[in-house]
């Protein structure tokens, strides 16, 4: 009787995209047993089970004790099936156990060095898990990989529809459900919350995710609880929504978060970078901002 195969997932981030790929993957594959390893004493504790027919699925190492050219010498020792899901950039970026911007940006580089082990890491997986067309053409300008396959995550389905609600009081709202940090554009965000009318119409800026970063400098916007994946529709509707902002700095390789502003069917402003470019159909119902020919970044400073 041959073993059912058995996921072991290297992760210690409880939160955002990543975490959710992996509640993704265990909810949609019911049968399979999946075990998650955030350090290496748990490492060397489940490497006794390692086989060929098992998978190891290794996002990041970030916040672990874990040494990538350990992980090479028991993957290559006991032949288990590698996965590396693409997340972000971080196999390109000089960045091992700690989050910082060159996780998002290190693909703007005209060359990048990559670290021995995680090229080692690219080059032995079995597969290379590419969330969007993007990342696949970005990766292989540093690697060369045929086991390199463009795969979108698991996520909610998309009815595509349009949608725009009535303006009541005469007040047009506007929704960011996105984290407000450098990558996701906080700059821009600041800039646009200064602008609190429109052809005589009150602008409305609505934060679903609990942040304060612009409400302490911008009156017009409103605060709400991090939202719930499950509400956010509702939540979008019932405040009477007529717009979201996507307004990345860098390219994005997937965003789990404009899944929920393509299901919602209302107008979106976004960066015309990274997955954006292939998520986002074309039509007079999304409205692209175009990145600077020179720097490659989104310049919001006309805004």
């Amino acid at each position: 009787m041959i073993e059912k195969p058995t996921v072991f997932y290297i992760t210690n981030i409880n939160g955002g995209g990543s975490f959710k790929y992996i509640k993704d993957l265990i909810s949609s594959f019911p049968e399979t047993s999946f075990i998650a390893i955030t350090n290496d004493e748990e490492f060397m504790k489940h490497a006794t089970h390692f086989s060929p027919n098992h998978i190891l699925l290794l996002q990041y190492v970030i916040h672990t004790n874990l040494s990538m050219k350990h992980i090479l010498y028991i993957v290559r020792k006991t032949k288990i099936r590698l996965i590396l899901p693409i997340h972000d950039f971080y196999y390109v970026s000089p960045s091992i156990y700690e989050t910082d911007p060159t996780l998002h940006n290190s693909y703007l580089l005209d060359s990048v060095n990559i670290l021995p082990e995680k090229r080692e890491l690219l080059l032995t997986a079995t597969h290379l898990i590419c969330p969007s067309l993007f990342v696949w053409k970005e990766m292989m300008k540093y690697i060369t990989s045929e086991n390199a396959i463009v795969c979108p995550h698991i996520d909610y389905h998309i009815t595509w529809r349009q949608y725009i609600p009535p303006i009541i009081n005469n007040t047009i709202h506007i929704a960011l459900i996105n984290e407000l940090n450098e990558c996701k554009g906080v700059e821009y965000y600041k800039q646009l919350c200064n602008i609190q009318e429109y052809k005589n119409h009150r602008i409305v800026y609505h934060v679903f995710t609990g942040s304060k970063t612009l409400s302490s400098s911008c009156p017009n916007v409103i605060v709400h609880p991090r939202y719930q994946n499950e509400n956010i529709i509702i939540l979008l509707y019932t405040n009477n929504i007529h717009s979201l902002l996507f307004l990345s700095k860098w390219g994005e390789t997937y965003c789990y978060g404009l899944t929920h502003a393509l299901r919602s069917s209302l107008p979106i402003l976004y960066s015309n970078v990274g997955a954006f470019t292939e998520r986002i159909p074309t039509s007079p119902h999304y409205f692209p901002v175009n990145p600077n020919p020179i720097t490659k970044i989104v310049d919001f400073s006309d805004i």
